[in-house]
């Protein structure tokens, strides 16, 4: 491949990524990100005590680096300055996919395999695409994976690999698959074929790697007594492992990858085909480390839909290979221009036509910006001794609600029953929730044990129905085109 071919190249990988920008603000955790930014700038460290929620005590908010990032752009440029973030960041990802891609090909490099392998995983990583700190965890685990694989850093790839795992872990929690890329690519092959790491490189690198999430609000710092939440990286992790097969049912992310949309489900396939094809005529044992990432990448993508992006970054090394072996250069060499140019014209116009406006978040899949923006100013007092006014609110919006809330007045202590955020909390709380908004078994039992002094509800819930055929104990306060208000009528 040439010079001028690579650089076609690297100019659709990066306006595939941009063109991710038509994503709105949707998130359901955006809300309580931007929030969780806002006080760690104002406060000066991370927030402790849970001003969202109305049973929880700690907040143990280890996205807060990536918060202040998100914050500082929607202070600066609102809504609309995400999402061109957004973009940019995921054109990077296109770019450094690509970067990939072409390591692994080594002097192999053909234009038509590179430029479908690239798009299928961009494809992919699209589906999954979100203004959330993944995005963060996405960029940097593609290019440790390149430094890994490139074997051009040895005296820099264990100082930089260690970095970025500081990094990462005060941004999402797949900052373990850092440790788990070194573990693979530097650990195992000491015990198969390869000797050319030391014993002590390998597994002192890995060691230090993995004690990366001590230098950390929830790792180690600061020292002494006041940090409650020490090793709580570590213990987030296994808190994802043991999360209950009814709770992942609940939330959308983590309910099995072929659950996810069609374009999921047929690149999965047509990924885990191709090597199919590969292994029947080569011998896997040269790319052994790759199957392995294969192999335990796709299983989390079977686990759950959380794990899309990982599967795509994971299995591209060997779904290169693989698809280079089946010829497509030779069969169809003629065509390629052609389609690399369909897919610019394709990419291009939809970034130029998706540019984000400063109405995307309106758009959005029914966010309650206007409902819990009037929560504040209802005058509503605190019911039964609380000091803050509980408001009942569903998974995917507590989050937002509390944001709004605090947007609105910041001095108003409004709390919700039920947000985003699943660690270390009880299951069955959650449980409880789906069934009180879906009026399935237990759900009076929980809204009387709650008790909240104002309701937010979607009107399309079996809750909001119930509400409006039951005005004598429920008063409505405020309706728009996806949420309403109610509160109880004193007796």
């Amino acid at each position: 491949m040439t010079k001028t071919e690579k650089s076609y190249l690297y100019l659709l990988a990066f306006i595939i990524g941009l063109s991710f920008w038509h994503w709105p603000t949707f998130d359901p955790d955006l809300g309580w990100h931007l929030l969780g930014g806002k006080l760690t700038l104002l406060n000066g460290k991370v927030p402790d005590i849970d001003i969202i929620n109305t049973f929880n005590q700690n907040w143990l908010d280890y996205h807060w680096l990536a918060q202040i990032i998100f914050f500082k752009i929607y202070n600066s440029f609102g809504y609309i300055g995400l999402q061109i973030f957004h973009g940019i960041t995921c054109a990077f990802i296109g770019v450094s996919l690509l970067k990939l891609i072409f390591i692994i090909q080594k002097n192999n490099n053909t234009f038509l395999s590179s430029l479908i392998v690239l798009t299928i995983c961009m494809l992919l990583l699209n589906e999954v695409s979100a203004v959330r700190p993944q995005i963060f965890a996405i960029l940097i685990i593609i290019n440790v994976f390149s430094l890994l694989l490139s074997n051009k850093c040895h005296k820099t790839e264990l100082a930089l690999s260690f970095l970025a795992a500081i990094v990462l872990c005060n941004m999402h929690v797949y900052w373990i698959f850092i440790p788990f890329l070194w573990l693979t690519l530097r650990v195992f092959p000491r015990y198969i074929d390869n000797d050319s790491f030391s014993l002590g490189y390998a597994w002192g690198g890995f060691l230090l790697i993995a004690t990366a999430a001590l230098l950390s609000p929830y790792g180690i710092l600061p020292f002494g007594p006041e940090n409650k939440f020490i090793l709580a990286n570590y213990a987030l992790i296994w808190d994802y492992l043991l999360m209950p097969g009814e709770l992942r049912n609940y939330i959308n992310e983590m309910k099995p990858g072929l659950a996810g949309s069609h374009i999921i489900g047929l690149s999965f396939i047509f990924i885990v085909s191709t090597v199919i094809i590969y292994l029947r005529e080569k011998s896997y044992k040269k790319n052994y480390l790759y199957f392995i990432l294969f192999f335990i990448s796709g299983i989390l993508f079977i686990r759950g839909l959380k794990f899309v992006s990982i599967f795509t970054v994971l299995s591209t090394p060997i779904f290169t290979i693989a698809f280079h072996n089946l010829n497509f250069d030779i069969r169809f060499k003629k065509i390629a221009t052609i389609f690399f140019f369909l897919l610019l014209a394709f990419f291009s116009y939809k970034t130029i036509v998706n540019f984000p406006t400063d109405e995307s978040i309106q758009r959005s899949e029914g966010l309650p910006i206007e409902a819990c923006s009037k929560i504040p100013t209802l005058n509503i007092q605190p019911r039964n001794g609380r000091k803050h006014v509980r408001v009942l609110t569903h998974f995917n919006y507590g989050g937002w609600c509390r944001w709004q809330m605090y947007e609105k007045d910041p001095n108003f202590d409004g709390r919700v029953t039920t947000d985003g955020r699943t660690q270390f909390v009880n299951p069955k709380h959650f449980t409880k929730q789906y069934k009180l908004h879906a009026l399935k078994l237990g759900w009076f039992e929980t809204l009387k044990k709650w008790d909240p002094d104002i309701y937010l509800v979607h009107i399309d819930t079996g809750l909001a129905q119930f509400l409006i055929k039951a005005q004598s104990n429920w008063k409505l306060v405020h309706q728009d085109n996806f949420f309403a208000l109610f509160v109880p009528i004193a007796k």
